[in-house]
């Protein structure tokens, strides 16, 4: 699926926590991926969560999510079916794609984490 065709299937539910459709899992509701290929939330300081900064977007298609991880990390990877060269080790990655570097502090997980209890009020 080419990125513009994507973005047609996205559907944002920055203020949906908890919403209908919801799933319990871990003792959290989060919204099910039903109505489009995937689903954003926002975790800007004026959202419902917040980690100060950043999202989450979420899918129930594999390919997809291993395209999204790859993009989060600089396209870059460690299996070696997708490499174009060999394997050099365990040790080696391939940046098959250009990515970004799309991942949150441990501070601001922390405080996204910490406000999970505070879901359901």
């Amino acid at each position: 699926m080419k990125t513009l065709d994507l973005l047609k299937h996205c559907r944002t539910s920055c203020s949906a926590w908890g919403s209908v459709g919801a799933l319990v899992t871990r003792g959290m509701r989060l919204f099910v991926v039903v109505f489009a290929a995937m689903t954003v939330f926002s975790f800007h300081p004026v959202k419902i969560i917040t980690s100060a900064e950043g999202g989450m977007v979420l899918t129930n298609r594999p390919q997809l999510a291993e395209r999204l991880q790859r993009l989060r990390s600089h396209g870059m990877t460690r299996d070696p079916q997708q490499m174009n060269e060999p394997s050099h080790g365990p040790w080696y990655y391939q940046q098959i794609e250009l990515g970004f570097n799309y991942r949150i502090t441990d501070l601001q997980a922390a405080l996204g984490l910490s406000q999970l209890g505070k879901l359901e009020e």
